[in-house]
Order: structure tokens, then sequence, then C-alpha cells
């Protein structure tokens, strides 16, 4: 999984993709539907309930944001999400090369840090 965050003009661009088993270009215009599951995920033995990318686009468009899904069987999945940002912002966003982001963690994990993994389902 890469996950990426960088600052586009007047938005806040959030990327994060898989090179997992891919979504067939059929079932695209199903997502992000409640409780949708797609035949894809259905095949593997990890499952979630279909709520995540309904909540992902629901919390952007609150903020007026878009969320777009690019994704082939086979190939993987990458979800982006654009939130505009307004105002001046309080932090500065750095643009990570996946690799970065990859020691950045092993890094922290090395020194003790909290790290977070979460699995769809885990309570």
């Amino acid at each position: 999984v890469v996950v990426m965050a960088r600052q586009d003009g007047a938005e806040l661009v959030l990327a994060v993709g898989d090179s997992g088993v891919g979504i067939g270009e059929e079932e695209l215009a199903d997502l992000g539907k409640p409780y949708h599951q797609t035949r894809s995920g259905k095949e593997t033995s990890e499952r979630g309930t279909g709520l995540g990318l309904s909540l992902v686009q629901a919390l952007a468009e609150m903020q007026s944001g878009t969320v777009k899904v690019q994704s082939a069987r086979g190939q993987g999945t990458t979800v982006t999400v654009r939130l505009p940002v307004m105002g001046e912002a309080k932090s500065t966003v750095t643009d990570f090369a996946p690799l970065e982001v990859h020691q950045r963690i092993a890094a922290a994990q090395q020194a003790g840090e909290v790290i977070i993994q979460a699995k769809d389902g885990a309570a």
C-alpha cells in the first residue's frame, strides 16, 4: 500500500494505492454505495463491510471535495481524494515519494513509536 499527500494549487490531494486484485471496469460505477462489495473483493480471504469508500466519499463531499477511483483487474486500485485548502494552512504538507514513506514508517517502528495498523472488521 502506498499513501501520498501533496498540495496542488488550492487543493490537498491524498492518494492511497495498492497492487491488489483490482476492480473491473463494470463495477467502478457502484463503488461508494453503502455496503457494496466488489466481486473481486469477495474472492479474497479478507472482506470488509463495504462502508469504507462510501464514508470517504461522504466526508469528501461534505468538505466540497471529490473522490476518484482508478483500477483495473489484476493491477491494483488507487483512490484519490481532493479537498479544497481553505485559508492559511496551519501546517505544511510534504510530498513524499513512496520509498520515503516506507523508510519513515520503518524508522518510527525501530524507534519504538506507535504505528497503527487497522484491518476491516477489526474492533
